[in-house]
């Protein structure tokens, strides 16, 4: 996992993979940070412009739940460390980038 010295500058889920698991598992753990996210934010904008749509508004809240269960202990504490609201990161980008400089 990354610190604060990272491709992105925030301690997320983003690394320099160092082995072939390694980098595996940063696949897994950006794709599933970037679904949380989506979806987190996709309920926002349901109960900002659909508050009727009360039911999915919590249906995207309940995915972004599962998703978030996948993670590691470690991984959920550094995606609590990602900046919130209308910062978008990509994570899947920035952990190709990193491969690509480590080889």
């Amino acid at each position: 996992m990354c610190g604060l010295n990272s491709l992105c500058g925030c301690p997320t889920i983003c690394t320099v993979v160092e082995s072939q698991e390694g980098a595996e598992r940063a696949q897994v753990a950006a794709s599933l940070a970037r679904e949380i996210q989506q979806l987190r934010a996709a309920a926002v904008m349901l109960q900002e412009g659909k508050p009727e749509k009360a039911r999915a508004a919590q249906a995207c809240l309940d995915l972004a739940q599962q998703r978030e269960a996948k993670l590691t202990s470690q991984e959920r504490a550094l995606l609590a460390l990602a900046p919130q609201g209308d910062v978008f990161i990509d994570h899947g980008a920035l952990i190709l980038q990193a491969q690509n400089k480590s080889q």
